[in-house]
């Protein structure tokens, strides 16, 4: 075998391996949300918001366009029930759906103590958003209404305040890392 005879072999092995590599990206493009289910989510959450001026909805919005682009939710359904769900939510909803996520990061954040024994979630909601007592009850309620939240024995335990719905919901919202 000539040295020429090797550098070819060692460049077809570089060359099929780069051709492997591009066809897996490929077949991982194909794989994600197509650019019209992408469009789709990007003019509903557009109209969501041109309709709101809050910063913290209208950021979520945005985050659940590029997280749809990266096929973080790949279902074709679960993207525009989660941006029309998002729409009929306020920004203290979300912000209480976050800190019924996490309680403890969310006490910790605002400099509260972590232990509070016998507040409940409408005490910990009003103290948190600095709202009175009966619209935090509304915003619970509205949270309970839609599924993202429920009433629960251990408040304090992170993720424990959220359904699965709510979850699935501040993921979509939720911005990414870049690597």
């Amino acid at each position: 075998m000539t040295r020429s005879d090797v550098g070819w072999k060692s460049s077809s092995t570089d060359t099929a391996a780069a051709l492997t590599r591009h066809e897996e990206a490929i077949a991982e493009l194909h794989s994600g949300p197509s650019q019209e289910q992408i469009v789709s989510v990007a003019l509903r959450a557009a109209r969501a918001a041109a309709a709101t001026h809050e910063t913290l909805k209208r950021e979520m919005l945005r985050n659940a366009v590029v997280n749809m682009a990266l096929g973080v939710e790949p279902d074709d359904v679960w993207p525009m029930v989660l941006i029309e769900l998002l729409d009929n939510l306020t920004e203290a909803h979300l912000v209480a759906l976050e800190f019924l996520n996490d309680p403890v990061a969310g006490l910790r954040a605002r400099g509260l103590r972590e232990q509070q024994p016998g507040r409940t979630r409408e005490d910990m909601i009003e103290s948190i958003l600095g709202v009175d007592q009966d619209l935090a009850a509304k915003i619970l309620y509205d949270l309970d209404r839609h599924q993202l939240a429920h009433n629960v024995g251990s408040l304090m335990t992170p993720g424990h305040g959220t359904s699965d719905l709510g979850k699935r919901l501040l993921r979509f919202v939720t911005a990414k890392e870049t690597q």
